[in-house]
């Protein structure tokens, strides 16, 4: 009986140093395959203090996108850098602080910040660390920044200042029982902790986005307004509502946050979604 040859294998290709960082970071039984980039090695790295189950709760804030990246990044401490990746538009990089890790990101129109910890106490205490190294934006009189919320891979924010009139500038736009409505509404102080679903309708052409321009400037002291792009998507699932609702702001933590759909018909028709129009009273609530 003849004895089968051994069968030769051909050596596996060295690995490349991005690859090496990638499979370090990648925790044991982690099947997910990922191209190995150089910001998927740094997300890797990001997420397995996460998957892990060492830093379980997260936390993202959005940074103020009016700053260039001399700028944003000024104030970060460098001794706590272990990763940083840049590209003509896109900016990654890695805080390892011990106590958290937090990831920076910075693409085109928008910058955040993901931080994680062991405790939701700690992730506090973290998000309030890491707010102290970005500046505020330079307020300008005429203008408001207001976040507009998109879908992707995940709900994001891009913010713009947005040039808003007074209420005095154009009230006599809006004469009768409108105005006078308008006016309470521009004047109303939000002290109570209670949500608020406020309907406002009329045909096209009638002032409706031009009341709500002036609505976020005489607000920005107490609240800071947030366009939902494609509300049909935000509210469809649990996810993205949850990530909306959950997103803090490292420049005005301590003020209200407006959520504005324009076009809502769908939402609130009588032969829509009822469980669309559910979740979007309960966020009310």
């Amino acid at each position: 009986m003849s004895t089968p040859s051994p069968v030769s294998e051909r050596p596996s290709p060295p690995s490349s140093p991005i690859e090496d960082l990638f499979d370090a970071a990648r925790p044991v039984g982690s099947y997910v395959r990922i191209e190995p980039t150089l910001g998927s090695a740094i997300w890797a790295r990001f997420v397995e203090p996460f998957t892990a189950g060492r830093e379980p709760v997260a936390r993202s804030i959005s940074l103020s996108s009016e700053l260039s990246t001399e700028e944003l990044f000024a104030g970060v401490p460098e001794h706590l850098i272990r990763l940083d990746s840049a590209s003509a538009n896109h900016r990654l990089v890695l805080i390892e602080a011990g106590s958290f890790t937090a990831l920076i990101q910075q693409t085109q129109g928008h910058s955040m910040v993901t931080v994680l910890a062991p405790t939701h106490a700690e992730v506090q205490v973290a998000v309030a660390q890491v707010s102290e190294w970005f500046p505020a934006p330079t307020r300008v009189d005429d203008a408001v920044p207001v976040d507009f919320w998109q879908s992707g891979s995940r709900m994001y924010t891009t913010t713009r200042a947005i040039d808003a009139p007074t209420w005095d500038d154009v009230a006599h736009h809006y004469p009768g029982e409108v105005g006078e409505q308008l006016d309470a509404v521009m004047r109303m102080t939000i002290d109570q902790p209670v949500g608020r679903v406020l309907l406002w309708h009329g045909r096209p052409g009638t002032g409706k986005t031009s009341a709500i321009r002036t609505l976020a400037r005489a607000w920005r002291d107490q609240a800071r307004f947030q366009v939902v792009l494609d509300p049909e998507s935000a509210f469809a699932g649990s996810t993205a509502l949850m990530q909306m609702l959950l997103a803090e702001n490292a420049e005005d933590n301590e003020r209200w946050r407006i959520l504005v759909i324009e076009d809502a018909d769908p939402l609130v028709a009588a032969d829509g979604n009822t469980r669309t129009l559910s979740r979007l009273l309960n966020v009310g609530d």
